[in-house]
């Protein structure tokens, strides 16, 4: 090998690898919006460090702009996209808090990564001006005021092509920005949510599967009427709810 196709060849590899990032050169498709169809979807978390140290967490979508994730068995979310207000409850104190866009000064809404594939390509959806989720645009993400502080919007992932997982056609996103922060995702239009999600951040990591899917909901996931509303400090989550 010559020394100019040495060099040659350096350039490319220094264009396709950096910092262990794999990066891709395929366009990623146009995200699919979040929220837009009903379903309940149920993942399984592991631990690959501890294989029996398991949890689910479901994430239930009314299809009109309303999420509600379950973490465990006791704290859950609901993210109002209408409203632009995210709520905090505990189900063994029937109590709850919120954090609203308006009062709380958010400057963009966040949803989970994990039914979002905008978010998975840095984007968050814009609910200044509109009640509609299926009319959301887009804007660049930025710093965001969410929960007890502030969430910077993660990287932009890699879009590595199409791949069919149980007949459902995939897109594939991959991660790795630093050595110490990894992750990678399939999502699947068809469902509107991820069917596997995987990170690495820091030493602790986990594998997120899709275990159950039906786009049968109940509507009274939704309704807070058996709540009250409490001090942030007692609808924190603890360990037994994970």
């Amino acid at each position: 090998m010559t020394t100019k196709q040495l060099l040659a060849l350096i350039a490319i590899t220094s264009n396709l690898v950096c910092c262990g990032q794999r990066t891709s050169s395929l366009k990623p498709p146009v995200p699919q919006l979040p929220l837009t169809k009903p379903y309940v979807a149920v993942y399984r978390v592991v631990d690959p460090a501890d294989p029996n140290k398991v949890h689910y967490d479901t994430y239930t979508s009314d299809g009109n702009g309303h999420l509600r994730v379950d973490h465990g068995d006791d704290y859950f979310q609901i993210f109002d996209c209408n409203a632009k207000r995210c709520t905090f409850a505990k189900k063994s104190k029937r109590v709850y808090y919120f954090i609203d866009k308006t009062v709380d000064s958010l400057n963009c809404f966040v949803l989970p990564e994990i039914i979002d594939e905008g978010g998975l390509q840095n984007e968050v959806p814009d609910f200044d001006h509109v009640t509609n989720p299926r009319a959301l645009s887009r804007v660049p993400s930025t710093d965001i005021k969410l929960g007890l502080g502030y969430k910077q919007h993660s990287e932009p992932k890699d879009f590595l092509g199409y791949e069919t997982v149980d007949s459902h056609v995939c897109h594939h996103y991959f991660s790795q920005p630093s050595l110490q922060l990894k992750s990678e995702m399939l999502y699947c239009p068809e469902l509107n949510c991820c069917i596997k999600y995987s990170g690495a951040a820091f030493g602790k990591s986990h594998i997120t599967t899709l275990d159950k899917y039906s786009n049968q909901i109940d509507p009274n996931v939704f309704d807070m009427s058996n709540f009250r509303q409490a001090p942030a400090s007692q609808v924190q989550p603890d360990d037994k709810s994970r």
